[in-house]
């Protein structure tokens, strides 16, 4: 393998904007995972909705605890402060004033609901339930959202990985009585004007409405949020599947997805004409060795070889071929692309990972501005990449963090738990207006023993860092820590899942701490984790911590444990502690303690994560502040 690390610059003009990547998932016969608590449902979402009358704000007399899965999340956020869950009887959206609620709630988790003093209301017919009601400037009553801090009063989360299935109907036979359920209408394709726009304006973040029609004439809004991932993507030009959940505004039924990959909709229009499917192309057939470094491949055109796929899937543009000081890579970029929204593929041809279980490569940046390149693998790939089931890969891939075009290795993956014939894709996903940073791949290979040059942890992450390791011992002044800089000591994580805002440093009458806020970001929304090194709570661990927060706006700290972090808050599961956090009562900067935080019902290997979410976009911009955590026996 080469070692690379080179340098120049491109002129370029953006600003972030919020991006993920996402996985269409199969829900078929998936692993159960996680416990349900001691509860007993005794109601369904039909008796929720059986003591609503329209217009009216009824709070739950009964002990009714009910029992639904989740169908939908605000991971996307196309729901946003919202969860939708689904019994046998219907479906009903729950409302929740707090954000990051898809790392609790996420699709396909079974919960329970106790209902008892909830509210049951309705947003223009949509049925939802609520913490409570509130009156607005114009006198009239809205339903709030349950409060974070009494969340887990009402809202239980159970077993995860629960079969989510939707179902089918044609579009003449949606109506209110299915709102709030995970539908799929078929053979359904976006009307003339609307096919090959962006589902919203995530520019100016101005939610859109567009026209799904069928072969029929019939027809249906799609409303899409301009605060969500994938408002900026294009709309399939062809027809096929609609996967969404089911609403209603007034007298309009309108569909809302969940992400864009709920979508497979490539084939032939009902005029039978083409609806332009993916760009680019598979050449010829591989021999089922894959030791790529691009040597043979000419600068500046498309990646062309046998038994590789090269295809956009929105946009036109492909992975390239690049040279510099004789070496020659690939590269994937949105800048000056003439398409609003690029997603390209590059992807391996088949082998069988039964006989070479690890793969590794090499990835550069420059003029980041996003996490732009995913990894995944599939064993059902044929030539189009939205008709597979990928299953995402955590690897090593550069950061902002490291210099413009020096090649990062990716570590061994290992692909041991697939069998049989695969394809490996890099993805990389931007947009011409500001998600425009450059990915570049070398020496691609998948071998028998793997190098031994690392594991893959990361999985990319939305930047920050982990920086060595620690002695397990946590008792965190911040003393060391310098002002207006990011957090960055040994073994502690300091990590942004949405936009690009880490925890810094902060320096006032000579003590220093740790602090957040969303205040002026350049980002609409904005998740920074500080994750503590990990320690072991087997003997009986108690934390503590200082806080105080500062122009009050929203209940953005939150407080997490995890016995299977490794990298990727993403990726491990979660539990939120409960502990005494500042609010709206506490004077500006003013430090509260968090009383003793008792974590004797875990054991073993811990982190402790400290989140903050909020939005310069949704004026969710306080500041929270940390010091003095310490944890002891």
């Amino acid at each position: 393998m080469n070692t690379k690390s080179f340098f120049y610059l491109f002129a370029f003009l953006g600003s972030f904007l919020l991006i993920s990547s996402c996985v269409k998932n199969d829900f078929d016969e998936p692993p159960a995972d996680g416990e349900d608590p001691a509860l007993t449902a005794n109601a369904t979402i039909a008796d929720i909705k059986g003591i609503h009358s329209t217009g009216g704000f009824e709070t739950i007399e009964e002990d009714w605890i009910v029992k639904g899965i989740v169908v939908a999340d605000d991971e996307s956020g196309n729901f946003y402060k919202t969860i939708v869950i689904e019994d046998e009887t219907g479906g009903i959206n729950i409302l929740i004033n707090a954000t990051g609620l898809y790392n609790e709630f996420t699709i396909g988790r079974r919960v329970f609901i106790k209902c008892k003093g909830l509210v049951v209301s309705d947003y223009n017919g949509l049925i939802q339930v609520g913490g409570s009601s509130y009156i607005q400037d114009d006198g009239s009553e809205r339903l709030s959202g349950i409060e974070e801090v009494l969340l887990n009063e009402f809202v239980f989360p159970g077993v995860r990985n629960q079969p989510v299935t939707p179902t089918e109907y044609t579009i003449g036979q949606l109506s209110p009585a299915v709102n709030s359920t995970l539908i799929q209408l078929n053979n359904v394709e976006f009307r003339a004007s609307d096919r090959g726009v962006t589902y919203a304006d995530g520019v100016n973040n101005i939610s859109t409405n567009l026209i799904l029609v069928d072969c029929n004439g019939s027809s249906v809004l799609v409303r899409t949020s301009g605060y969500c991932n994938f408002a900026n993507d294009l709309t399939p030009t062809g027809n096929g599947t609609f996967v969404g959940i089911m609403s209603s505004f007034g007298d309009d039924k309108q569909l809302l997805i969940r992400n864009s990959y709920d979508l497979t909709m490539t084939g032939e229009l009902c005029d039978g004409s083409t609806g332009g499917g993916p760009g680019g192309a598979c050449e010829g057939e591989g021999d089922g060795a894959i030791d790529e470094n691009f040597s043979n491949q000419f600068d500046q055109e498309d990646i062309s070889f046998p038994g590789w796929c090269n295809i956009a899937t929105e946009g036109e543009r492909l992975w390239i071929a690049r040279e510099f000081g004789g070496n020659v890579y690939a590269s994937a970029s949105a800048y000056n692309d003439s398409s609003p929204s690029g997603v390209a593929w590059l992807i391996t041809e088949k082998f069988d990972v039964s006989a070479k279980p690890f793969l590794n490569f090499e990835s550069a940046q420059n003029n980041w501005t996003h996490d732009g390149l995913t990894v995944w693998i599939a064993s059902d790939f044929e030539g189009d990449p939205l008709a597979a089931n990928w299953t995402q890969l955590s690897c090593t891939l550069a950061q902002e963090s490291d210099s413009w075009y020096e090649f990062i290795p990716s570590g061994d993956i290992d692909l041991s738990a697939y069998s049989g014939n695969v394809n490996i894709a890099f993805r990389y996903e931007g947009t011409s207006a500001a998600l425009t940073g450059s990915f570049h791949l070398d020496n691609v290979l998948v071998s028998e023993e793997g190098l031994g040059n690392g594991g893959g942890g990361g999985g990319g992450g939305n930047g920050g860092v982990c920086e060595g390791e620690g002695d397990g011992q946590i008792n965190e002044d911040f003393s060391s820590q310098s002002a207006n800089d990011d957090i960055n000591f040994p073994g502690w994580c300091n990590i942004a899942t949405t936009g690009n805002r880490l925890w810094i440093g902060k320096e006032f009458d000579g003590n220093t701490y740790a602090q957040a806020s969303a205040y002026n970001d350049a980002d609409p929304l904005m998740s920074a984790w500080l994750i503590t090194e990990t320690f072991d709570a087997t003997t009986p661990k108690t934390l503590n911590f200082d806080c105080a927060t500062a122009f009050y706006t929203h209940d953005g700290l939150t407080v997490w444990i995890s016995s299977d972090y490794t990298g990727d808050p993403l990726a491990a599961n979660w539990t939120q502690l409960s502990c005494n956090l500042p609010g709206s009562g506490q004077a500006n900067y003013e430090y509260v303690a968090s009383g003793d935080i008792d974590l004797s019902s875990f054991s073993g290997n811990v982190n402790v994560a400290f989140r903050y979410d909020g939005g310069s976009s949704t004026g969710e911009t306080a500041t929270f502040q940390l010091d003095n955590i310490v944890i002891s026996e």
